[in-house]
């Protein structure tokens, strides 16, 4: 399990950090991030182009191809969410993580994630 915390450090730019769930409970706010994500919207509107950074901090316990499945799985939860009836699911589960509704159960995040092969 991995904490994830959205930075935005410049008005175009959103930076998204991954630490492990471990670390933070461990650290807290003074936890060691493992992969850091950043975009850069400067081309966003007369281009159609959304520059994507990352980085892989060594020896965090994470490979680049870890970094790189957990970008895609972000990818899965929080783009198009709203098309597809796996994609209601996803956000359903993200609405009830964030309320903090007493329903949300991590093995019903795990079977979603589980079910992309």
């Amino acid at each position: 399990m991995h904490f994830l915390q959205w930075t935005f450090p410049a008005p175009r730019t959103s930076t998204i950090i991954f630490t492990s769930l471990a670390e933070y409970k461990l650290r807290g706010e003074l936890a060691v991030p493992h992969t850091t994500l950043s975009h850069h919207l400067e081309l966003a509107d007369g281009k159609g182009v959304v520059l994507a950074q990352g980085a892989v901090t060594p020896e965090r316990g994470v490979t680049a191809d870890d970094a790189r499945w957990l970008v895609m799985a972000l990818q899965k939860f929080y783009g198009a969410l709203e098309s597809e009836e796996s994609g209601m699911r996803r956000k359903r589960l993200l609405e009830m993580f964030s309320k903090g509704d007493g329903g949300f159960k991590v093995e019903s995040l795990i079977e979603e994630v589980e079910k992309w092969g």
